[in-house]
């Protein structure tokens, strides 16, 4: 199928080098989740499509598409992140991220849109929903309308998603 287009550590914020630090966070939910990915590691955001099947040697992939020629890993984050899988709807969009020299699509229930962030806004995840991430979130921020969002550390959860 075709789809049309429409790291930071884990230590906290203090110990992040400032021009690492995320100002602008394309936020999404997966399942009640709310999270967000930094806007510099995303190349394009577009509406879920079917997927092929996925090659039988990458358990973590969900299916794969051809995007902009490419043929493009999908990976399906309530299943990375052990969370019901249900009938998505017209909302659920894939997230393109650079992985390496390619790029992985991110399947998500929905993309909220984009939240600026200010450095002093960004905290170390709370022990408990860290442990529930396993070191995937590099900080939590509050949005606009109070709810917070977990960042999300695309390399190390795609390093132990695609092995």
């Amino acid at each position: 199928m075709t789809a049309t287009a429409i790291d930071i550590g884990t230590a906290g914020a203090a110990e992040v080098p400032r021009e690492h630090l995320p100002q602008v966070l394309v936020a999404f939910r997966v399942g009640s989740i709310r999270l967000g990915i930094d806007i510099r590691q995303v190349r394009e955001v577009v509406r879920a499509v079917p997927l092929c099947d996925p090659p039988p040697n990458k358990k973590g992939v969900a299916g794969m598409i051809v995007l902009r020629g490419e043929s493009t890993a999908v990976v399906d984050l309530n299943r990375a992140f052990d969370l019901p899988v249900g009938q998505r709807d017209r909302q659920a969009r894939m997230i393109a991220v650079r992985h390496g020299d390619s790029s992985v699509c991110l399947l998500v229930d929905r993309v909220d849109g984009l939240h600026e962030l200010a450095e002093a806004d960004l905290e170390t995840p709370p022990e408990l929903v860290a442990g529930a991430f396993t070191g995937w979130l590099d900080f939590v921020a509050p949005t606009a309308t109070g709810d917070l969002v977990g960042v999300i550390n695309v390399p190390r959860v795609l390093s132990h998603i695609l092995v």
